[in-house]
């Protein structure tokens, strides 16, 4: 999504509120417009280094996710530790939540509208095997996310794995359907040409849910810490074309199209929009002056 694109931080919970700030990050994907029921997401998170301890920092993410009659929401906090170094910084971030699986049932036995040649309202998937009644709608489980993070002068590299414990959740009855666990791994270089004002960084992406591998490539340039411009590809697969720019200091707002490259996929893609604030809270105690005109 648009948010991991231009910021890590949504790919990797080690680099929460790296830039020492307090940060809230709102997003919402439409992904394949044109298909009936197609999937959309929205996220949400708030992040902030501890009191007096900007090596740590803590926050809250909450995502929902739909697809067709499926619903996954999650909610998790998460806590980052940074090591600061000569040459940079080392970071180490968890992300501890439970997610939440849904299907809507009655959508699926009335065939989204009734019966027809493919959907029957006594479907013996509908059903529990014991009592013909129909089946829980929903089902929690515990997940896990883990991150690393390292940043040696100019040069990012992170690796993350979500869904760490491949939680699973009965939905239909004797029938588990789990979460795969997912690695991503990232590196990114900036560059600065003489026009300090611009700054390039190209970076690189495997993702792997262990059965099968993704190879992605971002190209990101801000130029004067206002605009920034993307061009992200996962290799056969997308294209997306990226574009933010600051409102007000701390305010981003950011807008990505992703084109599909699969032939499989026949959609107007997909439409991914951003709000992202960073602001800078003092948890320091103000001074109190006494003056001897009050007294």
């Amino acid at each position: 999504m648009l948010s991991a694109v231009l910021d890590w931080e949504r790919a990797n919970p080690s680099l929460i509120a790296s830039n020492k700030r307090t940060n809230v990050i709102g997003e919402f994907q439409s992904q394949w417009v044109g298909f009936e029921n197609h999937p959309q997401d929205v996220f949400f998170s708030f992040n902030s280094h501890l009191p007096f301890q900007r090596d740590q920092a803590a926050g809250v993410v909450f995502s929902v996710q739909t697809e067709g009659l499926w619903k996954f929401q999650r909610l998790g906090l998460e806590y980052a530790h940074r090591i600061e170094t000569k040459t940079g910084n080392l970071s180490f971030g968890l992300d501890v939540g439970f997610a939440d699986f849904s299907f809507d049932y009655d959508k699926a036995s009335s065939g989204i509208g009734g019966e027809d040649d493919y959907h029957k309202s006594q479907d013996p998937l509908l059903l529990t095997e014991s009592t013909g009644e129909g089946q829980k709608d929903n089902d929690i489980v515990f997940d896990l996310n883990f991150g690393v993070g390292a940043k040696i002068n100019k040069f990012d590299v992170g690796l993350s794995f979500h869904h760490l414990n491949a939680g699973k959740a009965e939905i239909v009855e004797n029938r588990l359907l789990g979460l795969k666990p997912v690695m991503l791994v990232y590196g990114e270089y900036s560059v600065k040409p003489r026009e300090k004002a611009l700054v390039y960084r190209p970076s690189l992406m495997l993702r792997s849910d262990f059965s099968s591998l993704q190879i992605g490539m971002n190209n990101i340039c801000t130029y004067k810490e206002k605009f920034t411009f993307g061009l992200n590809t996962w290799f056969w697969s997308s294209m997306a074309f990226a574009f933010s720019f600051e409102v007000i200091s701390g305010m981003q707002i950011g807008y990505a199209y992703v084109l599909p490259l699969n032939k499989m996929i026949r959609s107007g893609g997909s439409h991914d929009v951003v709000l992202k604030y960073s602001f800078d809270l003092n948890f320091s105690k103000k001074n109190k002056y006494k003056s001897e005109r009050i007294l």
